[in-house]
């Protein structure tokens, strides 16, 4: 493999092959696309893999839900401190 063999792999085909695979994760993954959605979009970017994935990063629908939404609600509630003195451990009184 020669210099521009290699440049041309790293600068061209890596991109678009991660570019291809994240998007179909992507359409794979979201709940808000209905079966046939998904198969139509994945059957365009398996068919045309470059104007494919372009077109679906293109017109790709906005997500119902905010990143940062799902994460806080998925989340325990913080422990709160109770009021008033709080007796040692041990079960004995303080003096």
């Amino acid at each position: 493999m020669g210099f521009w063999d290699a440049a041309l792999w790293l600068l061209i085909f890596a991109p678009l092959i991660l570019m291809w695979s994240l998007s179909m994760m992507d359409i794979l993954q979201r709940d808000d696309l209905s079966g046939t959605r998904k198969a139509l979009w994945s059957i365009g970017i398996f068919v045309i893999p470059v104007l494919g994935t372009l077109l679906y990063l293109f017109f790709r629908p906005a997500s119902t839900v905010a990143p940062h939404a799902a994460t806080e609600s998925s989340r325990p509630p913080a422990p709160v401190a109770p009021a008033g003195p709080v007796p040692p451990a041990d079960g004995r009184a303080q003096t």
